[in-house]
């Protein structure tokens, strides 16, 4: 048998990298998640193979506030940085995680060196996650004319007095910037960025100008609003993911291909301004998920490049029922509707018993013949999906019903009829 250490450097940097695969990340505070350290004092010839693998020191993991139980954390980050400084071309990616904020002199010197020691090291940065306390974030301002590398931030921060956050107004290569938190602002360039997910309360409509993201791709931001009669355009914006707010003003964005319409705080979705921004942008959806209102099917007929459709529901009301079966009607009867479509998911919220008009609604001959129709040959549809979160009733699952369910299922139908409650989950079909 051949002694491991016989071994070429190619094919034990395969297997170091596999086991990586397992654990990807340099975890400073946890010694059983320190792979790369492992690896690298088996012998000198492992050392000297592990240190020549960037991949094996360049995505770190740092919780100040479990670091306590190291004797020196400042040399280990210290000693793990050195090794990416030796790959500087590739880049490090590094999360900086503080969960919990100990007020004591100690632990926060700790807390500065540890963050002064990252700083150092900022020209390497290619993806920063950052959350940071409010005595933390003015350091930031250090790394202005440093970060030439970095492409995705995201920063957390919970605080009402640290106002705007610089340092990265001329970081050029950025590409996706996530917030989260609140009673803070983050001076940045727009020029270039494509990605944007904005999780901060209250603020992503005073801030985020995505009129000046001429690049942007996807947008997340359920607080971001446009103003009526403004008219915004955004010719490369692909995926959006918002609340009804965006569509106050007039968006034009003949890209869009994927969108995710958030409940507002009624638990519903005025659908009018996405009618209007569709018709005007002459996009041509292919994901589109929403609470429906009245505006839904004129916005389908707008969408015959559509794939995947979700409907739902936070509270059932009446007029959701007239909708639902209109949809279902024009899909069985009308094979020119929704030609494309491959999934439908409906997902209902609310906690209650399914029954009474609703599951005649969603169990109708209606919703059968729609599937009758959808699974003839030359059909698209491949999936639907009914979750329902609370109880169904019985008397609206007869036998005959869920036979002829399981037939469509049979005949090739990825179908799922399921009931969930306090985290139990009943498959019917």
């Amino acid at each position: 048998m051949t002694p491991i250490t016989s071994l070429p450097p190619e094919l034990l940097s395969s297997i170091f990298l596999f086991t990586l695969s397992q654990s990807p990340l340099y975890e400073l505070h946890s010694r059983s998640s320190r792979t790369s350290s492992s690896l690298s004092h088996v012998s000198r010839y492992f050392r000297a193979v592990a240190h020549s693998l960037p991949a094996l020191w360049d995505n770190i993991l740092i919780n100040p506030g479990l670091l306590s139980p190291l004797k020196d954390p400042a040399a280990l980050l210290q000693h793990v940085l050195d090794l990416s400084s030796a790959h500087g071309r590739r880049g490090i990616t590094f999360s900086w995680r503080v969960s919990i904020i100990k007020t004591n002199p100690l632990h926060m010197s700790v807390l500065r060196s540890l963050f002064m020691l990252l700083l150092a090291h900022s020209h390497l940065w290619r993806s920063a996650e950052l959350e940071i306390p409010v005595d933390i974030a003015p350091l930031l301002a250090r790394v202005r004319g440093r970060v030439d590398k970095l492409e995705e931030l995201n920063l957390a921060c919970y605080s009402n007095s640290v106002g705007v956050v610089t340092g990265f107004e001329g970081a050029r290569a950025l590409r996706k910037l996530g917030l989260v938190g609140s009673g803070f602002q983050v001076a940045f360039p727009k020029e270039s960025l494509r990605w944007i997910v904005d999780r901060r309360q209250g603020l992503g409509a005073a801030d985020l100008e995505v009129e000046d993201m001429p690049q942007l791709e996807r947008l997340e931001s359920v607080e971001w609003s446009t103003r009526i009669g403004e008219e915004i355009r955004l010719e490369r914006l692909r995926s959006m993911i918002v609340s009804d707010a965006a569509f106050s003003g007039t968006l034009v964005v003949p890209s869009l291909t994927e969108l995710t319409l958030r409940p507002n705080r009624h638990g519903d979705s005025d659908l009018q301004g996405v009618l209007r921004a569709v018709g005007a942008s002459s996009c041509a959806l292919r994901t589109f998920s929403a609470t429906p209102d009245a505006f839904l099917l004129p916005i389908l007929d707008l969408s015959p490049s559509l794939e995947e459709l979700n409907l739902s529901f936070s509270a059932w009301r009446n007029e959701h029922a007239s909708v639902v079966r209109h949809l279902f009607t024009r899909m069985a009867q009308e094979p020119g509707f929704l030609p494309h479509l491959e999934r439908l998911a409906i997902n209902r919220c609310e906690r209650p018993m399914i029954g009474g008009e609703e599951a005649e609604c969603f169990m109708s001959p209606g919703f059968m013949d729609m599937l009758s129709s959808r699974t003839e040959a030359g059909s698209t549809l491949k999936s639907v999906t009914v979750d329902v979160w609370g109880m169904v009733s019985r008397e609206c699952l007869g036998e005959e019903k869920l036979k002829r369910l399981k037939s469509f299922r049979d005949g090739g139908l990825d179908l799922c009829l399921r009931e969930n409650d306090f985290g139990e989950s009943k498959r019917f079909v």
